[in-house]
């Protein structure tokens, strides 16, 4: 499973960065707000998305 972790001030434009990277069957995994170095400025959104690997089971589960 492929992981990777985007910043963007909106959502949708979170979301829009995982679409282009990662493709349409990307799943969402965890969102947060995270606030700037020093706390200075807007805080951001940050969000982990997963690519499953292709085929196959997904991982830790045998297939039935």
């Amino acid at each position: 499973m492929k992981t990777m972790t985007f910043q963007a001030r909106e959502l949708k434009d979170a979301l829009a960065q995982v679409r282009e990277q990662l493709g349409p069957d990307a799943l969402i995994v965890k969102t947060r707000q995270v606030t700037s170095l020093l706390g200075l400025g807007r805080p951001v959104l940050e969000v982990t998305a997963a690519l499953p690997d292709a085929g196959g089971a997904p991982a830790g589960r045998a297939p039935v």
